[in-house]
């Protein structure tokens, strides 16, 4: 089955590690977000809370999603080739998530978890992702040519310089 949606998903693309980074970003902020509003509301009970209390420390999922994000480089370090590297793209994934659900709280450093910059944060790399995964070669050719122009138009400014310079 994961096979099968691999192909129709995700191997289509020219990049499939920044498609796998996008989905599981998107899935695990989803699930954590998910999970939070609904022990907040009492659906779920406060055992399956995401956010836990080790000896009256109230530890924010952030916590492990920056410890999913260490094991991910680690491993990016140590192990190479395509089924190591998909593999470590979705571990990243997922702890990009879970990190940055609670992103409001690394600016204000308060337990104040309905903070909109965390919503902020989130919303601005999964525009930054799907423009990275869907329009990569669309922008590295914007970027490629606002540069080449920019260096045109050194050119001409040095050129005329040059020439303002040189007695008649």
């Amino acid at each position: 089955m994961f096979s099968l949606l691999y192909q129709k998903i995700i191997a289509r693309h020219h990049d499939a590690v920044t498609f796998i980074v996008l989905f599981f970003f998107t899935l695990s902020f989803l699930i954590s977000r998910t999970f939070v509003y609904l022990t907040a509301i009492g659906i779920l009970p406060e055992s399956l809370d995401i956010n836990s209390n080790v000896r009256g420390v109230h530890v924010h999922h952030l916590s492990f999603g920056i410890i999913i994000l260490t094991v991910a480089g680690f491993l990016a370090l140590v192990f190479k080739g395509k089924k190591a590297t998909h593999a470590i793209a979705m571990l990243y994934g997922i702890g990009l998530g879970i990190a940055y659900d609670e992103f409001g709280m690394w600016l204000r450093l308060q337990d104040d978890y309905w903070v909109r910059q965390s919503y902020d944060a989130v919303a601005l790399i999964f525009v930054l992702l799907v423009n990275i995964v869907y329009f990569g070669a669309l922008w590295q050719k914007l970027i490629l040519k606002t540069l080449e122009i920019t260096m045109t138009l050194l050119n001409l400014r040095l050129l005329r310089a040059q020439r303002r310079k040189r007695p008649n």
